[in-house]
């Protein structure tokens, strides 16, 4: 097999492990599969009542 043919299946391979690290980090901070902190994280550390209400009809829609 030639090396650039096992270099294409390693990246593949170590960027389907990313996309799996990458869930469980998020998941741990209290994030969805994009990032974005979920509605019960940001109650939870206190930061919910200071965004606007199109802050938070955003961030509710983004976690639906």
């Amino acid at each position: 097999m030639p090396t650039t043919e096992k270099r294409e299946i390693l990246m593949k391979h170590r960027k389907e492990e990313l996309k799996k690290l990458i869930g469980v980090y998020y998941a741990q901070r209290g994030w969805n599969e994009t990032g974005i902190p979920k509605v019960e994280t940001l109650q939870r550390i206190g930061l919910w009542n200071f965004l606007s209400d199109e802050a938070k009809a955003k961030v509710t829609a983004m976690n639906e």
